[in-house]
């Protein structure tokens, strides 16, 4: 756990944890870019780039074994942002841990369309809202109205 401390004035000061996990194996095929930060310091860093990003968050999606509001909230986000899907690094993801752990995979769009769909179909959305809104404001609060499965599959497959 790291702990920073961040003194506004001598009489407000605040704490952040931040929890950080390290993935020893991490699948092959993930892409990297460097971003350039400029505050408190101007430094670079190596981090993965938004198609990897969502290939780890599609293969949580596909094989978390319950309900998780966030990986869901994720996956709005990036859809709606049209993030392109790293192939390669999710069929990696998906052989190494889960339920199609050793098996011989050659995914595609549409493979991972209906598995995704499979587990739409699944989920307890009001689980999955009960999960996400402590995280969100207000404002964003509302959208979960919308969250139920046909809202998911038409996000699906409108791209």
């Amino acid at each position: 756990m790291l702990k920073l401390i961040y003194e506004r004035t001598r009489f407000d000061v605040q704490v952040v944890n931040i929890k950080l996990e390290i993935d020893t194996n991490p699948p092959m095929g993930s892409g990297f870019e460097t971003k350039i930060i400029r505050f408190p310091e101007p430094f670079s860093i190596v981090v993965q780039d938004l198609p990897s990003l969502f290939a780890g968050k599609m293969h949580a999606l596909l094989c978390r074994e319950y309900t998780k509001g966030r990986d869901w909230f994720d996956f709005d986000w990036y859809m709606s942002r049209k993030i392109e899907l790293n192939l390669l690094n999710l069929q990696n993801a998906l052989v190494q841990q889960g339920p199609w752990k050793g098996k011989e995979l050659n995914i595609d769009y549409n493979w991972v369309k209906e598995k995704l769909k499979e587990k739409i179909e699944t989920i307890d959305w009001d689980v999955a809202k009960r999960d996400v809104q402590p995280f969100l404001r207000t404002r964003q609060s509302r959208t979960l109205d919308l969250w139920n499965k046909e809202f998911f599959l038409e996000m699906l497959f409108s791209k």
